[in-house]
């Protein structure tokens, strides 16, 4: 019962009653049995809350006995009319949630229960072994990590120092948690161990792995691609321009996939790990023609890239996109997103394959043998020789006469 009244505290030292949602009860969402426990014994026993466990009980009369009793007899009682009255407490029920969750007992063992001065009064039962409270929460099921986290923290602190405080220890004992039971309880109430769930924690574990799996997938592919790239073109130069290239691709993408309104799922953490795989088909073709061109200007060498591979890759561009858009048109959500990733990544890819990639080697490419990792005297053109109208006439040029 301190535990919910602690929930319903938003100014508790741990935090964590400001986490617990006020909407349609301002003193907090929260439902515990312990309190229906109470009105169960006042109400409907006629007893006093907790003297009734104590009236009266002297050696070798032992309260938790009496306790176990009463619990028990409540239980059976919630059993046959089902959750009681909620009242003021607002608590949302939520599927699943039943009178069994809220009493769990331990059904391998029996011990004694009732009052020890009568034999006829004594009975054997089942010893409590669990309860549950519930409470609604300010977070929403499909909340982010960063919004259930601080919740997480909360809750977490408030079961350590229910844990800490609990009535079991000796030197705990005089705390104003634990006087209101009186002196007879002590080494009779096991240590608590108290937890928190919810169903959104498992949702948030998922996100973290998956967030981390887009992360590293995406980080050990940009790793991958610039070793596969700098075999491909032996030059470092046009490798670093590469990789930035399909940095850029991969942040457009993301960037795209937010205005979506898209949230980090399954579908989407394959999504962005496979992201640089399908980037990098479109700079390592042409980045290789650049970086092996005989030309003797940069803006030679870019055309011969585009002159030789630009085809090939506008022309497998083209294929993707197409299949993209067959998988758009499924009714299945996984294909239908995945189709429009496909489409997304193939674009930007093209788009900044043939228009900043080979704007930025013309320009300032390396050539003349510069960021060559092997074999640097094979080099081509002057750097300063490097204009459109500075290009020689080849054989293959069209010249008006």
């Amino acid at each position: 019962m301190t535990t919910c009244n602690r929930l319903r505290n938003a100014n508790d030292r741990s935090g964590a009653g400001s986490f617990v949602r006020r909407v349609d009860n301002s003193d907090g969402e929260v439902y515990c049995v312990f309190e229906d426990f109470k009105r169960w014994m006042v109400e409907v026993k006629g007893e006093n809350y907790p003297e009734a466990f104590m009236t009266e009980c002297t050696s070798p009369c032992v309260p938790i006995e009496k306790f176990r009793f009463l619990i028990s007899e409540f239980s059976n009682f919630l059993r046959l009319r089902g959750l009681p009255s909620l009242g003021k407490t607002s608590y949302i029920q939520a599927f699943g949630n039943t009178y069994s969750d809220t009493l769990r007992f331990d059904i391998k063992k029996e011990l004694p229960c009732g009052d020890r001065r009568s034999s006829a009064s004594m009975t054997s039962c089942r010893p409590l072994i669990m309860v549950q409270l519930y409470f609604n929460a300010t977070f929403k099921f499909n909340s982010p990590a960063n919004v259930v986290d601080p919740a997480y923290d909360a809750f977490d602190t408030l079961t350590a120092e229910v844990s800490e405080g609990s009535c079991s220890v000796a030197d705990k004992y005089t705390s104003a948690d634990c006087t209101a039971v009186g002196g007879s309880w002590v080494g009779q109430i096991p240590a608590l161990f108290p937890r928190h769930t919810a169903n959104r924690y498992v949702g948030v574990e998922t996100e973290k792995v998956l967030l981390s799996s887009a992360v590293w997938g995406t980080v050990f592919s940009l790793g991958l691609s610039g070793v596969m790239i700098l075999i491909a073109t032996n030059n470092y130069l046009v490798t670093s321009w590469s990789l930035f290239v399909i940095v850029l691709v991969v942040n457009a993408v993301i960037g795209s996939m937010v205005i979506l309104g898209w949230t980090l799922g399954v579908v989407e953490s394959i999504c962005l790990t496979i992201c640089v795989g399908l980037s990098v088909d479109y700079t390592i073709h042409l980045c290789h023609i650049f970086a092996t061109s005989s030309a003797t200007t940069r803006f030679a060498a870019g055309r011969d890239a585009l002159a030789s591979m630009g085809v090939s890759v506008f022309n497998a561009a083209i294929t993707t996109i197409g299949s993209s858009v067959v998988l758009m048109l499924s009714y299945i959500i996984f294909f239908q997103r995945f189709g429009i990733f496909v489409f997304m990544n193939i674009f930007y890819s093209t788009a900044f394959a043939f228009v900043f990639l080979m704007a930025i080697l013309m320009l300032i490419g390396p050539i003349q043998g510069a960021g060559r990792v092997l074999n640097k005297d094979k080099g081509a053109g002057d750097p300063n020789v490097d204009t459109e109208t500075s290009n020689p006439v080849r054989d293959d040029d069209d010249v008006d006469t």
